[in-house]
C-alpha cells in the first residue's frame, strides 16, 4: 500500500488542491499526519535524560532554571488539526473497517511520536499541546510555560514537565548562558 511519506511534504497541500481534496476538508490534515507519521516512525530514539527531571536540573542555578531550554526525542512532532484525524488514521491502519464513519469537525491537538517502525498518535489537551509544541520549538521553559498559561490559565508546568519526562522524550537539558539569565 503506498505511504503518503513516500511523496514528501508538499503532497498533503496538491491533495488538499485537488478535485477530491476540496470535496474532504480533513483531507490536507490526514495527509499531513501520515506524512509525519511515516517521517519520525524511522527515527530512532535518544537515550533519555535520566529517570526524572531533578536530576538534570541539580546543577542549574535556580535563577537559569526556567531559562533552561530541553532536547526531545527526534521521533516527535506536534499537530494541531481541526478534525479528528486521529481517529481516521486508527480507522485507516485498523484490521476492521466500519460500515459508515462519520466525521465531525473539531480541534484535536496530537503528539506525533515513532521510532523504529512503530508510531503513536496522542491527543494532549490544548495547554499541554502549547507547552509541548513551545519546547520542541526551542523555547526556554518560561516561555513554553507562558504558552500553556495563555491557553489555560490554571496549566501546570511543573506537571507538565514531569509528564513529559515520563514519557521519556527528554533527551538533553541545555542550561542557560548566565548572560541570558541577567
Amino acid at each position: 500500500m503506498p505511504c503518503i511519506a513516500e511523496y514528501g511534504d508538499a503532497f498533503a497541500a496538491h491533495l488538499a488542491e485537488s478535485p477530491i481534496g476540496r470535496r474532504v476538508p480533513y483531507l490536507r490534515e490526514f495527509a499531513e499526519c501520515d506524512w509525519h507519521l511515516g517521517r519520525v516512525a524511522v527515527s530512532v530514539d535518544r537515550p533519555t535524560a535520566g529517570a526524572e527531571p531533578g536530576a538534570a536540573f541539580s546543577g542549574i542555578p535556580a535563577e537559569a532554571v526556567a531559562h533552561t531550554r530541553l532536547v526531545l526525542q527526534a521521533g516527535t512532532h506536534y499537530l494541531r488539526a481541526a478534525w479528528p484525524i486521529d481517529t481516521l488514521m486508527a480507522l485507516f491502519v485498523g484490521d476492521k473497517a466500519p460500515d459508515r464513519v462519520v466525521i465531525e469537525p473539531g480541534d484535536v491537538h496530537l503528539e506525533i511520536r515513532g521510532s523504529r517502525g512503530a508510531f503513536w498518535l496522542t491527543r494532549l489537551e490544548a495547554a499541554d499541546f502549547a507547552f509541548r509544541q513551545g519546547l520542541h520549538a526551542g523555547l526556554t521553559l518560561a516561555e513554553a510555560a507562558e504558552r500553556g498559561w495563555g491557553v489555560n490559565e490554571s496549566f501546570e508546568p511543573g506537571r507538565a514537565l514531569a509528564a513529559l519526562w515520563a514519557a521519556g522524550l527528554v533527551t538533553g537539558v541545555t542550561p542557560a548562558l548566565m548572560e541570558e539569565v541577567s
